[in-house]
């Protein structure tokens, strides 16, 4: 068996061949971060952190900041004054890393070409502390294989569900450009048109209905090119109520890595406000 260490980006990923293709992990990576906190023997926990949990920015600081940013790494929110709440979420989640250690990505050969499947999802008005910006997601799949994922905040505040899913399908729609792209490049074929997945019907509707931008003007119009490679029969959009399922990957992925700067994933607010934002929508998809 021949082991293939892969340095990225300051992380060490573990490449191993398996009987029907190739295994991929972040075993030596979690190892590491798990010995620098001194949690190689924690007890593990079933989950990174509560859902719909924010972390408050003001608390009694944090007295090894040093050692949280090193866990922490790039993330941009709680650097310059960590609290100890900050620091015992993280914990949990590299205690939640303690039991998935063998969690990793299994790429199997296509005997035919796979279909190009991708999945978007935001989160709207998630993050209490940078005037309440969402945070979209996606992952890309060709046949059975991830081939791409993200989790970021979105730069703009959206004023509606609607409008944040919207963003989200453009961030993805470029992003599964690309990749045509690149797979064109290669010459390696997919099977059937590209087909884009979201729960949200109104930006589904808005993407394929020229008519209602006139009552979604606050939108970009940068966002508007995703529109168009609908129309030109480049990308498809359908509504799909169980892509739950695959969106956990990388929704468990961003709680591990995104939680402590996001403040978690909050439940959709049902205050009156809500509501009326909800007849909204219900009146744009009408």
């Amino acid at each position: 068996m021949i082991n293939l260490l892969l340095y990225v980006d300051d992380i060490i990923i573990t490449v191993v061949p398996t009987t029907d293709g190739l295994f991929i992990s972040q075993l030596k990576y979690a190892l590491d971060i798990l010995t620098r906190a001194q949690l190689l023997d924690s007890k593990p926990v079933h989950t990174p952190m509560v859902v719909s949990q924010h972390l408050p920015i003001d608390g009694p600081l944090f007295s090894n900041p040093t050692l949280y940013r090193s866990l922490v790494g790039a993330l941009p929110q709680f650097l310059h004054a960590p609290t100890e709440d900050h620091f015992l979420a993280v914990k949990c989640i590299l205690r939640y890393v303690k039991g998935k250690l063998h969690f990793g990505l299994t790429f199997h050969p296509s005997v035919a070409p796979g279909a190009l499947v991708a999945y978007s999802d935001a989160d709207w008005a998630g993050c209490p502390h940078t005037c309440r910006t969402s945070t979209s997601g996606y992952s890309i799949y060709l046949g059975d294989n991830l081939v791409s994922w993200s989790v970021k905040k979105e730069p703009i505040v959206s004023h509606s569900n609607c409008e944040s899913e919207y963003r989200a399908l453009a961030f993805t729609a470029a992003k599964l450009l690309w990749l045509m792209h690149l797979l064109h490049d290669l010459k390696v074929s997919y099977s059937h048109q590209p087909l884009l997945l979201c729960d949200n019907k109104s930006a589904i509707f808005l993407s394929s209905n020229p008519v209602s931008h006139k009552q979604a003007k606050n939108v970009e119009l940068d966002y508007h090119f995703f529109r168009e490679f609908v129309l030109t029969g480049k990308l498809c959009t359908q509504g799909s109520k169980k892509k739950r399922k695959k969106m956990r990957s990388w929704e468990e992925a961003s709680l591990e890595l995104a939680v402590v700067g996001s403040g978690g994933f909050p439940s959709r607010d049902r205050s009156v406000g809500g509501l009326i934002r909800d007849q909204e929508e219900l009146e744009l998809a009408a």
